[in-house]
């Protein structure tokens, strides 16, 4: 069995690597939910504007649910 089998045993949506929302835990949704309209906003204050929010979402999930690693993210992705 190769690594890539390991994920697929979970069957939680991840085993694509990829996000996917619609495949969160109840706690994770609503985390992400909370944390999209200060994430945005701090984004805005720092003149990164019209990134989607699926996009947005993506961000902060890779980052751990940590706003600070998602604006990196940002940073590395999108100019202003």
């Amino acid at each position: 069995m190769n690594s890539s089998d390991d994920y697929n045993d979970y069957g939680d949506g991840y085993a694509s690597g990829g996000f996917d929302e619609d495949a969160l835990n109840d706690q994770d949704y609503d985390l992400l939910h909370d944390m999209l309209p200060p994430f945005k906003e701090r984004l805005q204050n720092s003149s990164y504007t019209d990134i989607p929010d699926d996009l947005l979402k993506e961000y902060i999930w890779e980052a751990n649910f940590d706003p600070d690693e998602a604006f990196v993210i940002v940073q590395e992705n999108h100019k202003r």
